[in-house]
């Protein structure tokens, strides 16, 4: 006999009890069910526990053991032979038998774990001998028939680290593919007439050989009709169907919200984390407040007031810069070394870090100041916030869901109908998002709650079309995404004679928040301040305008090792401000709105010489012009259109918030 090398599942979701009414009950057949009487023609028809010494239970674990071992063990370890050492937890096999009760029978039968004779299923002589495994938190209606039909599950509890339902492909915990109810093994006989088949051709089954394993991703939803996305790093799949349609964006719920969805208006969002100019280098800086302000009559500035984030012995006071040209998004540019060159030699956070150590020299002649926004952006960059709760109900399988408006996402703030930049497909990918759900279960054991948080959108990659041909065209993209590839056909067009579109490949997707790279945002707008004016107009002029994501690093990247692994889902954080810390001073609040403080015009605000784009015509834009009318321009939103318009949410007050 061949050697079999021992593998242990790492944990069990296994129930052998389950409450049930109120009552506690076994997780397995039922008395009936268990009841080995024979009826009245001589036949037993009942379930027994399989021991872990007979055949038919090791072969089960062979077979589980051999799936897991070609699914996780790679190359080196492909062509051992092994076996599930037991069960794991909670989880017991029962065969169901029936058969004539005869002294022959017994007399080839085996002793089951109950010390009762039994037959082996490799032996044969009973009439049916099927197995089944007990013990999912589910209850005794959901078994499973097979080693394969485990296995998905089994996998799950081997390798998914938050031990979500929701990341479990089996056909239990999928509740698209729920198993059939079970039947009592004794129902009443019905006769039925004979129906005529067409015989099938079978191919012969090689017994000896193991089976292959096909473990079926699930759908977000009955009602959903387009293919779903579930966290893998394998990229989105095309779809060839004709018939997927893109999701309505959805409503702009405030203010701030709706000037977001507007092309040029204002690249930065309070809330966020962005690098920001302070005249001689470069700092990072929390967005407390912008505002749009008319400073002569034809000239509408965009402002914003900066938090500077320091270390927790001192602050710097609030600045106040003029143009999106004094900042750039945070995931523009990779962090930089410490100043302190011992702390670079250290695996050190915001919260380790020696203070006082570090700010009397200790560590290295550099500037704490510096080096304590570092730490204090990286931790951010870890943290998630959800904020605008719209709603909540039951789903299905007994979870609490929430629906969020927005969410504070590493640095950023991203909003239902926004753009975001992927990790899987091209690079080039981007989901419209539709949905924030969260997620809210017992976990097993019913001692605390399991959060799990899901993004819902449309999946769109870039493709192109021949410059005498029309791009198709789509309703549902917000106006960023139709207005940058407007200028950037304005630009290939004459030059490459191609016109690009964004090409729907995925309706109502399910993603990860670490699917997620980060906000996308509009090359016509954000390469000028990255690659400088001059040598963004040369490139409008040659027809090379590619997408600002080839720029752009992802969420996480500043806190991984630079081995290619995404980012997890972070850490989740009530209010922003805890996601902050001691970096910004007690009390710093966030303001909504864009209406200007009192105190606008004594301000001095830090400013750029212009800030530019380049439209078709080579025309330079700098800033915004016109009036604060033109510039605001949300008469055409409509209160119907826009349900819980001016609703506040949380903390939220009629001037500021901190979520």
């Amino acid at each position: 006999m061949p050697r079999f090398f021992p593998l242990y599942a790492r944990r069990s979701d296994g129930r052998s009890e389950i409450v049930s009414k109120k009552k506690s009950e076994s997780n397995g057949p039922t008395q009936d069910q268990l009841d080995r009487k024979a009826d009245a023609n001589g036949i037993s028809d009942f379930y027994r526990e399989v021991a872990e010494e007979e055949i038919k239970h090791q072969d089960w674990r062979r077979k589980l053991g051999w799936m897991l071992v070609k699914e996780l063990g790679g190359e080196e370890h492909k062509d051992k032979n092994c076996i599930l050492a037991a069960l794991p937890e909670g989880y017991r096999l029962f065969e169901h038998v029936k058969c004539k009760s005869t002294e022959a029978d017994e007399k080839i039968s085996v002793v089951d774990s109950k010390g009762q004779r039994m037959k082996t299923h490799a032996g044969g002589g009973n009439e049916r001998q099927d197995a089944y495994l007990y013990g999912h938190p589910f209850g005794r209606k959901k078994r499973y028939r097979s080693p394969a039909d485990f296995f998905p599950h089994l996998l799950w509890l081997c390798t998914d680290e938050a031990g979500d339902p929701d990341n479990c492909t089996c056909k239990i915990c999928a509740p698209d593919e729920l198993q059939p109810e079970d039947k009592l093994p004794k129902p009443k006989e019905v006769k039925k007439e004979p129906v005529k088949k067409e015989p099938v051709k079978q191919e012969p089954v090689d017994s000896d050989k193991q089976p292959t394993v096909e473990i079926v991703k699930r759908p977000p939803s009955q009602q959903s009709q387009t293919p779903s996305i579930k966290p893998s790093p394998s990229p989105a799949p095309p779809s060839n169907r004709p018939d997927v349609q893109p999701s309505a964006l959805p409503p702009a719920r405030t203010l701030d919200q709706q000037i977001d969805t507007q092309y040029n208006h204002f690249m930065f969002r309070p809330g966020e984390i962005a690098w920001f100019n302070r005249g001689a280098a470069w700092g990072l800086g929390f967005i407390t407040r912008r505002y749009a302000f008319q400073s002569s009559e034809h000239h509408v500035a965009r402002r914003y007031i900066i938090q500077p984030l320091s270390h927790p012995l001192s602050s710097s006071p609030m600045i106040t810069l003029e143009g999106d040209n004094m900042l750039r998004p945070w995931l523009a540019w990779s962090v930089p070394p410490f100043t302190c060159n011992k702390l670079n030699e250290m695996s050190v956070t915001y919260e380790s870090a020696d203070w006082h150590g570090i700010y009397q020299k200790r560590y290295g002649d550099g500037d704490a100041e510096v080096d304590g926004s570092i730490l204090a952006a990286k931790y951010v960059d870890e943290t998630f916030t959800l904020i605008q709760p719209i709603s909540k109900a039951s789903s299905r399988t007994g979870a609490e869901e929430t629906h969020w408006n927005a969410m504070y996402f590493g640095a950023e703030k991203v909003w239902l109908g926004d753009p975001v930049r992927l990790r899987i497909g091209t690079g080039l990918d981007i989901m419209v998002v539709t949905n924030i759900i969260e997620k809210a279960r017992s976990a097993y054991g019913g001692n605390s709650l399991q959060k799990t948080v899901d993004v819902i959108g449309d999946i769109y990659t870039i493709a192109t079309v021949p410059d005498k041909q029309s791009p198709p065209s789509n309703t549902h993209l917000p106006p960023r995404l139709d207005e940058d590839l407007r200028f950037r056909n304005s630009c290939t067009g004459p030059t490459k004679g191609t016109q690009s579109y964004w090409k729907l490949i995925s309706a109502t997707s399910r993603l990860d928040l670490s699917d997620i790279k980060g906000r996308w945002y509009e090359a016509s707008l954000l390469l000028p301040m990255i690659q400088g004016s001059a040598a963004f107009q040369e490139s409008a002029r040659k027809g090379e305008i590619s997408d600002a994501s080839l720029l752009m690093n992802g969420r996480g990247d500043c806190n991984t090792s630079g081995n290619g692994m995404k980012a997890g889902s972070g850490v989740r954080k009530a209010e922003r401000r805890e996601a902050l810390g001691r970096a910004v001073p007690i009390g710093t609040t966030v303001v909504d709105g864009v209406n200007p403080p009192s105190d606008a015009y004594s301000q001095m605000p830090l400013t750029a010489e212009s800030e530019t784009t380049v439209n078709q015509n080579d025309e330079v834009i700098t800033d915004q012009g016109g009036s604060l009318e033109d510039f605001m321009n949300l008469d055409s939103i409509e209160h119907e259109s826009m349900p819980g318009f001016g609703q506040e949410y949380g903390s939220q007050n009629q001037d500021q918030a901190f979520y």
